[in-house]
């Protein structure tokens, strides 16, 4: 990591419960069901590209952790290549989203079964839904 950045991640598996501060970042509480949520963030809200070699680090630690059948929420403040490399890094998983604070739902970005994408997850129930249409 850049002398100037402190890049944090971390993971809450399925069945484990939403801690204090991931409470006040995703906006719910309790206890994620069939699918895992990632965070990051950078201690002192600075990002630099020489941070992105540790963050790789960081994400293989994690990968270890996951099973390819996982869906997985990532959900941060960054900028958009931050979200990039841990997409990439987690792309063998089922289904990937991204955290929505306004629906508090993930939105699947990436699915093994491509129909998924663009649908929703929600956290704490574990069901995929489809997008509401826009009005």
């Amino acid at each position: 990591m850049s002398e100037n950045s402190s890049v944090v991640l971390h993971l809450i598996k399925a069945g484990e419960r939403i801690d204090k501060d991931s409470i006040h970042t995703l906006g719910i509480e309790g206890t994620p069901k069939n699918c895992s949520i990632l965070f990051f963030k950078s201690k002192n809200g600075l990002f630099h590209p020489s941070d992105l070699p540790k963050i790789r680090e960081e994400c293989k630690k994690f990968a270890r952790e996951i099973s390819h059948e996982e869906r997985l929420i990532v959900s941060g403040r960054g900028p958009s290549w931050v979200f990039a490399l841990i997409l990439y890094c987690f792309r063998f998983c089922d289904v990937l989203a991204v955290w929505d604070v306004a629906q508090k739902k993930g939105v699947v970005v990436h699915a093994r079964e491509g129909t998924l994408v663009g649908n929703l997850i929600d956290p704490l129930s574990g069901v995929i839904e489809r997008t509401p249409p826009f009005s």
